[in-house]
């Protein structure tokens, strides 16, 4: 969804080089996301790094609006997009959150933001109320443009190079058509339907009989994993540390 917008969608074609290198991009875009939630104070060095990388970014938009990377609506824009799709794994994918729990990750997510310069009081207060943002942003500002038909074309793996040089070149064919088909269901199955209808994409049935399918998988591997596998080390760290019984050290 971040790339139907059109100032994003113009830095994107300007200044991003994920066509070039995908993985790598989504490797340094999760490893920053990491960081920043459960780094402790390198998050917080991040968050400065990831403003100051950003700062340069500037030109004309998509229908003709001088921007910086950091206007707010782009920026912020970004950050919930983000946040919709952790939404959504949870909702599709993972072991469903209670509704106390679903508000109370928006209110964290919400104060994280301060890390990038986006200030808690510039965002929607409650979930239910990002909810509507969301709904509102997607019929009033996202659109098709070049940037979101090259990501979807991204999709395909044509010319894109194996994830790992320890996997063979002769297994990568087989490796891109399964990603491709995983790829395709997933990323624009999570897509609001009024979403794919203005990006032109055709969603059958079958795509939908496909995706639901695919979650059933994800949801069975996610159940039947160890958390300590599931998780990434420094979120399964964050989350031990959340459940060890405080400890108070009484005064000599």
């Amino acid at each position: 969804m971040q790339v139907s917008h059109p100032t994003i969608a113009a830095g994107i074609l300007k200044h991003s080089k994920y066509l070039a290198d995908p993985w790598g991009r989504m490797r340094r875009s999760r490893e920053s996301t990491l960081l920043r939630l459960f780094g402790g104070c390198l998050g917080v060095s991040e968050g400065v790094r990831l403003q100051r990388m950003h700062s340069s970014i500037e030109g004309t938009d998509l229908v003709g609006n001088p921007y910086s990377a950091l206007d707010l609506e782009p920026w912020q824009w970004t950050y919930s997009a983000s946040f919709d799709s952790i939404l959504y794994y949870y909702r599709n994918y993972s072991r469903r959150l209670k509704v106390d729990d679903e508000s109370r990750l928006y209110s964290e997510w919400r104060y994280a933001g301060a890390q990038i310069g986006i200030r808690p009081s510039s965002m929607p207060t409650t979930l239910s109320q990002f909810e509507e943002y969301v709904q509102e942003m997607i019929v009033a500002r996202l659109d098709n443009n070049d940037a979101s038909r090259s990501l979807l074309h991204a999709f395909t793996f044509g010319e894109v190079e194996r994830p790992w040089k320890f996997l063979p070149h002769s297994l990568w064919p087989v490796g891109r058509h399964i990603a491709r088909q995983v790829l395709k269901t997933g990323a624009i199955g999570s897509l609001p339907a009024l979403l794919r209808e203005k990006l032109n994409i055709d969603w059958t049935q079958q795509d939908e009989r496909l995706l639901l399918r695919l979650k059933l998988a994800i949801r069975t591997i996610d159940h039947y994993t160890p958390s300590k596998l599931l998780h990434d080390q420094m979120a399964y760290a964050a989350v031990r540390a959340s459940r060890a019984p405080l400890r108070i050290r009484s005064l000599p």
